[in-house]
């Protein structure tokens, strides 16, 4: 008896480990690959748009399902500045939203757009760690370059 509950005790904290491993997984599928994308560059599988990359600095291409999001490109940014976000994307009638997230807050300012290709821009309002956030709250899949510029 006295060894059963021995064994019991060494398996509760692997199973401790276990569990946390599974949830930190699951954060991950439910959070898709902004916990990945978190890198100035990011690529995904799939075609690009037709055009390539929009003027500025490369931050990531691939393909979006429907409802799919990302945040992309994580830096230091002070107030003043102003982040210009530029994409393109197809088919052109989709929906693709294009914003700037602040790390620090949570904060996120964003606009959708139609029509294939588009800007978003903003004004840094506090200094910060941002990254640029992109989705897809179209009913198709949507393939995309985006790209930046900081002035």
């Amino acid at each position: 008896m006295n060894q059963a509950k021995t064994s019991s005790r060494r398996a509760r904290p692997l199973l401790r480990i276990a569990l946390m491993l599974t949830l930190c997984a699951a954060l991950l599928l439910l959070t898709g690959l902004s916990a990945l994308a978190s890198d100035s560059w990011v690529e995904s599988v799939g075609p690009p748009s037709p055009d390539g990359y929009p003027e500025g600095t490369p931050r990531g291409r691939g393909v979006m399902s429907l409802n799919a999001q990302f945040n992309l490109g994580a830096r230091e940014l002070c107030a003043g500045e102003l982040l210009t976000v530029r994409a393109r994307w197809h088919p052109a009638e989709a929906a693709f939203t294009l914003g700037v997230c602040n790390n620090n807050t949570g904060f996120l300012t964003a606009e959708t757009f139609t029509g294939g290709s588009a800007t978003f821009q903003m004004r840094i309002p506090r200094d910060a760690n941002y990254m640029i956030h992109i989705s897809n709250p179209s009913t198709r899949e949507v393939s995309f370059h985006v790209a930046d510029q900081l002035d």
